[in-house]
């Protein structure tokens, strides 16, 4: 008798914990609504550009992490980005404009007599989604994008870096900047 008991008990114990709350064995919800932008598109051609003079940025970096973010993105949204060939649609990034600004500060001076050297990127982004026909289906209003970096060097030396310097620029854009930006850009276009 006590072990029947124990069993009825055991089985209430179980239905509560795993059934009737529904907390472990629950269904997955329902996957998002697909974006009106890319309503029927399931392939999307990345391509990034650059005509400003200085060219610091690297078009074909940025592109990269894009596509890496987009495919990443694969449970928000149906697209597949690829860098060449046929697609259904093609979202093209321009920099328009590019400018740098290399900003000196002496803070910490009492306490250490440190030099604290701040260079600052901007970039002007212009973007368009257009069909495989070449239909434009949607363009976003040029916007920009700020990435910055700092140095310190002790006692009054100077802090080494320079934007004409190839070594400099590319541990300043590295590789976590273009995903961070792509990251950004993929966020802002997959809320449309």
């Amino acid at each position: 008798m006590l072990g029947k008991k124990l069993l009825t008990l055991f089985c209430i114990a179980g239905v509560a914990l795993c059934g009737a709350c529904g907390l472990i064995f629950r269904e997955p919800p329902p996957p998002p609504p697909p974006m009106q932008l890319f309503a029927g598109m399931r392939t999307v051609r990345v391509e990034v550009g650059n005509k400003t003079r200085t060219r610091h940025l690297d078009p074909v970096a940025l592109q990269e992490a894009i596509i890496r973010e987009l495919n990443s993105s694969r449970k928000r949204t149906p697209l597949r980005a690829v860098a060449a060939g046929n697609a259904d649609c093609v979202l093209t990034l321009q920099v328009e404009d590019e400018r740098e600004a290399q900003l000196n500060s002496q803070l910490f001076r009492a306490e250490r007599e440190s030099d604290i050297a701040w260079w600052e990127y901007y970039a002007d982004f212009s973007e368009q989604l257009t069909s495989r026909g070449g239909r434009v289906l949607w363009t976003q209003e040029p916007w920009t994008a700020c990435h910055g970096e700092s140095a310190e060097a002790m006692k009054k030396k100077r802090v080494a870096g320079d934007w004409n310097n190839a070594e400099f620029r590319q541990a300043f854009f590295s590789q976590r900047y273009y995903s961070d930006l792509a990251s950004q850009f993929v966020q802002n276009l997959l809320s449309k």
